[in-house]
């Protein structure tokens, strides 16, 4: 993990080290880049939700998934 690497993040009140949450799609079929940027957001904002350190993963057409 990214906080591991202990990055001090000196202007942060969120906390000391740098951490990483990501949101991603994993289906092809979806029909717009619009879609595809959609379930990614809603998968970011799930990951961000859950706390530092997160990766989500949204099937389309489903409720997001932790990976």
């Amino acid at each position: 993990m990214i906080e591991n690497l202990k990055i001090e993040h000196i202007h942060s009140e969120a906390g000391k080290y740098v951490t990483v949450s990501i949101g991603i799609c994993d289906n092809a079929t979806l029909s717009t880049p619009n879609e595809i940027i959609t379930d990614s957001n809603t998968a970011l904002q799930q990951a961000k939700t859950e706390g530092r350190n997160r990766l989500i993963c949204l099937h389309h057409n489903e409720e997001p998934n932790p990976s």
